[in-house]
């Protein structure tokens, strides 16, 4: 991939990639991007809820940065 236009174009070009829809796929992106939104969740006590312990999580937003993106995609 050279360039992708934003987060649709991305999912489709990763659909593409997959063989099958039955196994775990790990994907690493490297490149400059024009805008990136992160979260960052804190350590919740035990028997919090995911849902519950990142509904207060911190977001962030950067501009022009270039980096790796590491991501996960499992099947339902």
């Amino acid at each position: 991939m050279d360039h992708v236009g934003g987060f649709a174009e991305l999912l489709a070009q990763l659909d593409g990639a997959r063989r099958t829809k039955n196994l775990f796929y790990a994907a690493r992106i490297e490149g400059r991007f024009a805008r990136i939104r992160t979260r960052a969740a804190c350590k919740a006590a035990a028997g919090v809820t995911l849902v519950d312990a990142t509904s207060h999580q911190a977001e962030f937003e950067f501009t022009d940065v270039g980096g790796a993106l590491v991501g996960f995609w499992i099947p339902s």
